[in-house]
C-alpha cells in the first residue's frame, strides 16, 4: 500500500491542499488502462494509462484493457500532436479480442481493423461536430471520413447530466471532467487540439434490447447516435484507439474514483484548482511545472 501525505503550497492567486492519498491493489483494479497488446509503434507508460506513438504515423492501434459496460464512458485526452502528418486519432468500439490478433494486428484501425468485422470506428476531425462529416454515399460498414454507418437518423443525446454531474452506469462523475482543462469555453478548442477530451460510450438501442447505439462525447458535448445495431451482447466490447496521424500521445482520463499513480493523483488534484495556462505562475520548480503540463518525458 502506498501513501501520499498532505502537500500544501500557496501564492497570491493559488492555494492548493492535497490531502492524504491512499492507493491499494484493490483500488488499482479500478483504474482504466490500455491493453498490453497494441501496435508496434505504441509505447505505454504511467501504468498503461498513456499511449505514445514513438515513430511513423501508423501501427499505433491500442485497446482498452477491460470491456466497457453499457453506459460507461471511456475518455481520452490528447496530450501531444506532431506536425507533418495527415489525419488524426481514430476512436471506436470492437468485439475483437486483442489476443486473437496479437500476431497480426492491423496497421490501421480504418479500414483494416474495421474489415475484420464487429468494429465501429470514427475518425476525429477538426470539425466541432462529427455530423458535419457524414457521407451517405459510402460503404455501409464505415465511411472514409467518419467511420460510421450512413443513414443515421437525427441525433438523440444520451448523456444524462444536469451540467454539474453526469450519471453513468459506473457511478456519478463531474461534468467538468469531460471538458478541456483550459480557461474559457470548450468551443474555443478543436477536437484535434492538445487538451481536447474525446469520449465514447454505448447504450442499449430503443426498441431493440439486444443491440446498442454508439455515442461520442467531444469536449463535454454528446454528438448523438454515431453508430447503431451493435450486437453488444455477443461478447466483450472494448474501446479501440488509433493514435494516428497528427495525434502523438493520448492519456486515459480516470473518471471512476481512482487515478493510476501517486504522481498522477498529485497532478490531478493540483489541476483541479489550477487552469493549465496558469501553471507557469505557480511557485514550483520548472521540472514540476513541466510534469503538470504533461511536457516531461
Amino acid at each position: 500500500m502506498l501513501h501520499c501525505h498532505s502537500l500544501r503550497f500557496s501564492s497570491d492567486k493559488h492555494i492548493v491542499i492535497l490531502h492524504r492519498v491512499t492507493m491499494s491493489e484493490e483500488f488499482r483494479k479500478i483504474v482504466t488502462r490500455f491493453h498490453p497488446i497494441h501496435g508496434e509503434n505504441i509505447l505505454l507508460c504511467e501504468d498503461s494509462t498513456v499511449a505514445i506513438r514513438t515513430t511513423s504515423f501508423a501501427n499505433s492501434v491500442a485497446f482498452s484493457e477491460k470491456p466497457l459496460q453499457p453506459g460507461e464512458i471511456f475518455l481520452v485526452e490528447i496530450e501531444k500532436t506532431e506536425r507533418g502528418w495527415s489525419g488524426h486519432m481514430r476512436l471506436g468500439l470492437t468485439l475483437i479480442d486483442p489476443a486473437s490478433v496479437n500476431n497480426n494486428l492491423p496497421q490501421y484501425a480504418m479500414p483494416n481493423l474495421v474489415r475484420l468485422g464487429n468494429t465501429w470506428i470514427l475518425a476525429i476531425t477538426r470539425n466541432q461536430t462529427i455530423w458535419d462529416n457524414f457521407d451517405g454515399g459510402l460503404s455501409s460498414t464505415y465511411t472514409s471520413l467518419t467511420g460510421i454507418p450512413p443513414g443515421i437518423p437525427a441525433r438523440e443525446k444520451k448523456l444524462v447530466t444536469d451540467g454539474i454531474n453526469v450519471q453513468t452506469s459506473r457511478g456519478v462523475i463531474p461534468f467538468n471532467a469531460l471538458k478541456p482543462n483550459i480557461d474559457g469555453s470548450s468551443q474555443c478548442i478543436l477536437p484535434t487540439d492538445v487538451g481536447s477530451r474525446i469520449g465514447i460510450m454505448y447504450v442499449p438501442q430503443a426498441g431493440c434490447p439486444d443491440k446498442a447505439e454508439m455515442h461520442f462525447i467531444i469536449n463535454g458535448e454528446d454528438q448523438g447516435v454515431c453508430g447503431k445495431d451493435i450486437p453488444y451482447k455477443a461478447g466483450p466490447l472494448r474501446a479501440v484507439v488509433d493514435v494516428y496521424g497528427t495525434t502523438k500521445q493520448v492519456r486515459i482520463v480516470q473518471l471512476y474514483g481512482v487515478v493510476s499513480t501517486l504522481q498522477s493523483a498529485c497532478r490531478d488534484a493540483i489541476l483541479q484548482y489550477t487552469k493549465r495556462n496558469a501553471v507557469n505562475l505557480l511557485p514550483l520548480p520548472r521540472l514540476l511545472k513541466d510534469y503538470l503540463l504533461y511536457q516531461s518525458q
